[in-house]
C-alpha cells in the first residue's frame, strides 16, 4: 500500500473529513480496490497507480463531488473509469472528440498500430457506410446499431408509431413529423 496516500497529511486537519460525512481513512480504504480495478483495465501497474492518484486528487481538490446518491466505492469507481478513459486517450494519441475530422480513420490507425488493443462499434461516422480499414482488422467487432434493442424501447417505438398512424388517419397530422429537407 502506498503510504503517501494512507498516512494523514501533515496538515490533515483539513482532510480529516474530505467529503461530507466521509473520513479520510474511509476514502483511502478503497484504494487497493481501485488500484486492482485500474490494473485489470490498463494492464500497466504504474499507470494504474497514476490514475488512482488522479482520483484522490480530484476528490481532494473538489473537482469530483460526492453527492451521497451511491455507495462511496461505486462513486469512486465511476470517477476512476473517467480517469482511465482520459489516460487511454492521452497515451494512445487518439482523441475521439475535438478537431479530428476522420475519427474512424484515426481509430483504425490506432488499432492497426496496437495503440488501442480492440474496439467494438455499433455506431458509425457515416452510417450505413463503415470505414473500410476497420473491416480489415481482427481486433474490431462491428455490429448493426443495437442501441434501441430492448423490449421496452421497441415497445415504446411501436406504440409511438401506432399513435402517429391514428393521428394521421384522423386528420390531425403526425405527432412526431419528420423534417422535410
Amino acid at each position: 500500500m502506498n503510504t503517501a496516500l494512507a498516512a494523514r497529511p501533515a496538515s490533515a486537519a483539513s482532510f480529516a473529513t474530505v467529503l461530507p460525512g466521509i473520513a479520510w481513512a474511509e476514502l483511502v480504504s478503497h484504494r487497493s480496490y481501485l488500484v486492482r480495478f485500474a490494473q485489470r483495465r490498463l494492464r500497466d501497474p504504474l499507470l494504474a497507480e497514476d490514475v488512482v492518484h488522479d482520483v484522490f486528487e480530484a476528490v481532494l481538490s473538489g473537482r469530483a463531488v460526492f453527492a451521497g446518491r451511491a455507495a462511496l466505492r461505486s462513486w469512486l469507481t465511476a470517477v476512476l473509469k473517467n480517469k482511465i478513459v482520459d489516460a487511454v486517450r492521452r497515451n494512445t494519441g487518439f482523441e475521439s472528440q475535438g478537431d479530428v475530422s476522420d475519427d474512424e480513420g484515426a481509430l483504425a490507425m490506432a488499432l492497426a498500430k496496437g495503440k488501442i488493443a480492440a474496439a467494438g462499434l455499433d455506431v458509425y461516422e457515416h452510417e450505413p457506410r463503415v470505414e473500410p480499414a476497420l473491416l480489415e482488422l481482427d481486433n474490431v467487432v462491428l455490429v448493426p446499431h443495437l442501441g434501441s434493442a430492448t423490449v421496452e424501447t421497441r415497445t415504446a417505438m411501436a406504440e409511438l408509431a401506432a399513435r402517429n398512424a391514428i393521428s394521421v388517419l384522423s386528420g390531425q397530422g403526425p405527432l412526431t413529423p419528420v423534417a422535410s429537407q
